[in-house]
């Protein structure tokens, strides 16, 4: 856990599932009224003339699930579940706007790829509709600009490409 939080708060905490059982596990802590959250990108190929499209796991054995420490036994009592990601011996909270990001990257449209952890940057608003911002990294890709979020708690960054256009830097940065 970082630092001390009450017994009743609910947070993220990231999960570890037994290998191809993260669909199963999230049905089953959905079931029992978690919020879940188990990031999927849509992948295509083409096999015999046709393209296949089907969603796939971002994080094999991974699972994001929302609740308070109080119920920590009953995650963990779950089928299939592991163990709760820790460090130092404390399950690990994974920041909500971390969550949000990658909702976000996810859900943007754009085809998300899988990055090295950037150096750091300049820090940008990504406008990609107007209920929807993204705040990450920035690196120049051409007439694109390629957007980081990370993960700090798996050591992962994916990123997007998008227009310069939708792009607005804090601070009024270029």
């Amino acid at each position: 856990m970082n630092g001390d939080q009450p017994l009743y708060e609910q947070h993220w905490f990231l999960l570890l599932i037994r290998y191809k059982n993260e669909k199963a596990v999230a049905g089953r802590l959905h079931q029992k009224g978690y919020e879940i959250f188990l990031p999927t990108y849509e992948s295509s190929r083409q096999r015999s003339g046709r393209v296949k499209h089907r969603a796939l796991l971002l994080f094999s054995c991974y699972l994001f699930c929302r609740f308070s420490l109080k119920d920590q036994l009953a995650i963990e009592s779950t089928s299939g579940v592991l163990r709760i990601f820790k460090v130092s011996q404390k399950p690990y909270i994974i920041p909500d706007a971390e969550v949000d990001s990658l909702r976000t990257i996810l859900g943007s449209g754009y085809a998300v790829k899988t990055a090295p952890h950037p150096q750091p940057g300049d820090i940008v608003r990504v406008g990609l509709n107007p209920n929807q911002d993204l705040q990450g990294i920035v690196l120049r890709a051409g007439e694109m600009y390629r957007i980081f979020v990370s993960i700090n708690a798996l050591l992962q960054c994916f990123y997007i490409e998008v227009p310069r256009s939708v792009v607005t830097f804090k601070d009024n940065q270029q």
